[in-house]
C-alpha cells in the first residue's frame, strides 16, 4: 500500500508522490478532507496548513501522484485554514468553505479547475458574532452538498439567532439564504455536511444540544421551489421543482387580496424533480397561481 506523505514511505513509491512537507514554501500540509475527483480524472482536496502564505491551500493530483498547488489562501478576503473538502458541481466548478475570512467568521468559494477562485459569500459575524445579530451564521466547518434543485446547502458551526450554528443555502452564483438557526434543544453546532435523501429532504447531525446534551440527528424539510409559466395562446404550463413521492396542489385566485383560493387540480403526487400542470388561457380574465405543498405523513 502506497503512503502518501513525509514519512514510513513504501518502497514503491515513486518520485512524484505528493508530499506534504511543511517545511517546503508553496507545499500544503495536514490535509484533513476527503478528496473529490473531477470530471477530468482529476484529485482535488484542500489542506488545512502551509501553501504560499501559510494559510492552507487547494491542490490538485493526477492518477500518477503528481501534485499541483491550485490555489493558495491568503487568510484575507478569501480566507484560509480550510478544514472541509470540496463538492464538485453540475457546472464542473468545485465549491468550499474556510472558517476564516474578510471578517474573521468564513467564506464560501467556488473555484475552476485552472484555479480561478471566486468568493461567493464572506460571513460578517453580524455584531461581532453575538447570537441574535448574527443570523448568518459563522464559522462553516463542513462541507457543502449540491441538491437536485441546483443549489448547495451547508451548516455554521456558530452564530445564528441563538449562538449555536445555522443551516443555509447558497446558489452557484452567490445568493445567500439562512434557512435555519439550531437553538440547543434541535440541536447545536453542527460540524458534518448535510446529505439529500432519496425523499429530496437533508439530514444532518448536530454535535450537540438535543434531549440530553449528546448531539441529535435531524431532517430539514426542502423548500419548494420557485413556481415558472411558459404560455401558448391558448395554454398556460405552470412547472415547480418537486420532491418524487411529495404531493402538491395547484391553486389559483382572481384578486389577491381574498383568501379564497380555488383547486385547480387534484392532488398531485409527484413523480420526477420538476412537475409541470396546463391551464386554459381565457380572455379577459386574471388569475394568480400558487402551489401547495402537503405535509408526509408519519
Amino acid at each position: 500500500m502506497e503512503q502518501h506523505g513525509n514519512s514510513q514511505k513504501s518502497p514503491t513509491n515513486s518520485a512524484t508522490d505528493p508530499d506534504f512537507d511543511c517545511s517546503i514554501s508553496g507545499v500544503a500540509s495536514r490535509p484533513s478532507a476527503p478528496l473529490v475527483q473531477g470530471k477530468d480524472g482529476n484529485f482535488y482536496g484542500t489542506a488545512f496548513g502551509n501553501g504560499t502564505y501559510n494559510s492552507g491551500n487547494i491542490f490538485v493530483m493526477n492518477s500518477s501522484g503528481m501534485l499541483t498547488n491550485l490555489y493558495s489562501f491568503t487568510d484575507v478576503a478569501d480566507g484560509g485554514h480550510p478544514c472541509a473538502g470540496l463538492v464538485l458541481a453540475t457546472d464542473g466548478n468545485f465549491y468550499g468553505v474556510t472558517p476564516r475570512g474578510a471578517y474573521g467568521y468564513g467564506t464560501i468559494f467556488r473555484v475552476t479547475t485552472n484555479g480561478t477562485l471566486t468568493i461567493l459569500h464572506s460571513f460578517t459575524g453580524g455584531d461581532d458574532g453575538d447570537p441574535g445579530t448574527d443570523l448568518a451564521g459563522n464559522n462553516p466547518l463542513a462541507p457543502l452538498t449540491q441538491a437536485t434543485d441546483g443549489n448547495l446547502y451547508g451548516t455554521t458551526y456558530g452564530g445564528g439567532a441563538f449562538g449555536d450554528g445555522t443551516v443555509y443555502q447558497i446558489t452557484t452564483n452567490g445568493v445567500f439564504t439562512t434557512l435555519c438557526s439550531f437553538s440547543g434543544a434541535d440541536g447545536a453546532n453542527p460540524l458534518c455536511g448535510l446529505v439529500q435523501g432519496g425523499d429530496g429532504n437533508l439530514y444532518g447531525t448536530a454535535w450537540q444540544g438535543g434531549v440530553d446534551g449528546g448531539g441529535l440527528v435531524f431532517r430539514l424539510v426542502m423548500p419548494l421551489g420557485s413556481l415558472s409559466a411558459t404560455h401558448t395562446e391558448s395554454t398556460i404550463a405552470l412547472t415547480w421543482n418537486s420532491i418524487v413521492g411529495q404531493t402538491y396542489q395547484v391553486q389559483y385566485n382572481s384578486d389577491l387580496t381574498s383568501t379564497n383560493w380555488t383547486n385547480l387540480t387534484s392532488l398531485i403526487t409527484a413523480t420526477s424533480s420538476t412537475t409541470s400542470v396546463p391551464d386554459a388561457i381565457v380572455p379577459n380574465q386574471q388569475r394568480f397561481y400558487r402551489i401547495v405543498e402537503f405535509p408526509e405523513a408519519w
